[in-house]
């Protein structure tokens, strides 16, 4: 798989959102059935276009990937940066009720899932006294993040004032290079970490790592970093799960992305499944020998249908369509004009080459003939084009299983994340820029522009031009 897959999995933070009581209510009654399955209707349904985000698909994505996993291993389903431009509004109800809990960044995803009540809410990026303060009043009941000793100050500080118990998860090592999380050499030292916790008031109940660079090292170097962790991890998940309580949930222990799905996936077995790697096996078998000790996959990119992962039976969730509005001659072609443009979430960067993309029409690509304008697109149809299928009112897919978001990422210059959160209209722009492929995203207002290529990271961090 490509390096630039792994870029748009940098670290960011998303923008702050509020969320209006009835929204989600609201949301969900707006149904509609053109797309395949059950759908609901995004924020950017106009009376010229329609997006949908396909419920029902993204179900069977999420189900599809559990049955995928080993016995003992659950799915954490990963919905930071709005579900990755999908709108945690629309998919959040779907992941709640199927997985068997949701990663989040900010406060604000974990106050729309709560309204679901999910097993189980993670923080995946490191917290704050502001943060586990504000989800400790608003009784979001987030599994906070501890990677640092100040982390573990402000988790311990809130559940002292608030008088309550806060479950946190311990994150080793770094991410992406950046100090998030302990770095600890033996089980000893992250066991005296837990032993400093006061159970009353800090509940351990997960440890986890992420891959970071590695996602795109050698297999025998991934396996190494696994072991380490799993070294390290496992015998204090083993003496944390023999003081649980008979309802109290296992240790999880983590540290797989979606990358990881590809990566572990046994095409004897067709399933997911640990590596040849003797050793690996013989320690992640030591420990799920536990009934309280469970391992997870949290996946995020992957459960909305990314081609990237080569996983045919994952599909796309977006169905973005139009109508053809006129159609005339121009030339030695045809023009076909949709009245979907950049203000109402067309992509708007593009590469210097001067193409703006493509649209399916009757299960055929057109190019666009122009740069988009605010509220429209020219299509090139070309000199004789079917009229069984291009005429006035006929339909057009800008997002759909003929033209994915994958797709339009490679003919735009635009990540998927900000294809999908600008034709969603989850959000209008992010706080602040990652480690993304292109410069000046992500952004969904503002004219026309041309945008070259960022630098790409590589495995270990190295400046790739």
């Amino acid at each position: 798989m490509r390096v630039d897959v792994y870029n748009r999995l940098m670290a960011m933070q998303a923008s702050r959102r509020s969320v209006l009581q009835g929204a989600v209510a609201s949301i969900l009654s707006a149904c509609s059935d053109d797309g395949p399955g059950k759908s609901v209707l995004a924020k950017n349904s106009n009376a010229n276009s329609k997006v949908q985000i396909l419920t029902e698909r993204y179900e069977n994505n999420l189900r599809a990937l559990t049955d995928y996993l080993p016995n003992r291993w659950d799915l954490i389903t990963v919905l930071k940066w709005f579900a990755y431009g999908n709108d945690i509004h629309l998919v959040g109800p779907v992941a709640a009720k199927v997985t068997s809990g949701v990663a989040i960044r900010t406060n604000e995803d974990a106050e729309v899932l709560a309204h679901f009540h999910p097993k189980s809410i993670i923080r995946i990026s490191p917290t704050t006294y502001d943060l586990a303060k504000e989800a400790v009043v608003k009784k979001l009941n987030v599994t906070e993040f501890i990677g640092t000793p100040a982390d573990l100050a402000a988790v311990t500080r809130v559940a002292q004032e608030e008088k309550t118990p806060i479950n946190a998860s311990i994150y080793l090592f770094d991410h992406y290079g950046d100090p998030w999380g302990f770095e600890f050499n033996s089980p000893v030292e992250l066991q005296k970490l837990v032993d400093s916790m006061d159970p009353q008031l800090v509940k351990v109940q997960g440890i986890f790592t992420h891959l970071g660079y590695l996602q795109t090292a050698p297999d025998v170097q991934i396996n190494e970093r696994i072991k380490w962790f799993l070294r390290v991890a496992c015998p204090v998940a083993v003496k944390l799960a023999a003081k649980l309580g008979p309802n109290d949930p296992p240790i999880s222990v983590h540290w797989g992305a979606s990358s990881e799905v590809s990566r572990l996936w046994n095409s004897g077995l067709e399933r997911i499944d640990l590596p040849a790697d003797p050793e690996l096996r013989s320690l992640a078998d030591v420990y799920l020998s536990n009934p309280n000790v469970r391992f997870a996959l949290r996946l995020g990119s992957i459960t909305f249908g990314s081609a990237e992962f080569e996983f045919p039976e994952l599909k796309p969730i977006i169905w973005w369509t139009a109508k053809i509005a006129a159609l005339h001659p121009s030339g030695n072609t045809n023009i076909a004009v949709i009245n979907v443009g950049i203000n109402d979430g067309y992509p708007r960067l593009f590469r210097p080459q001067g193409k703006w993309g493509e649209v399916s029409i009757g299960g055929t690509r057109y190019p666009l003939a122009a740069p988009p304008q605010a509220h429209k697109i020219e299509v090139d149809v070309g000199p004789n084009p079917d009229q069984k299928k291009v005429f006035p009112g006929a339909e057009v897919c800008l997002l759909c299983d003929n033209l994915t978001l994958d797709d339009v990422f490679n003919q735009v210059a635009e990540d998927t994340y900000n294809i999908a959160m600008c034709a969603t209209g989850a959000s209008p722009q992010f706080e602040e820029e990652s480690m993304f492929i292109y410069d000046d995203t992500p952004y969904c207002v503002g004219p026309v522009r041309y945008v070259k290529r960022r630098n790409i990271r590589g495995p270990h961090g190295e400046v790739q031009k």
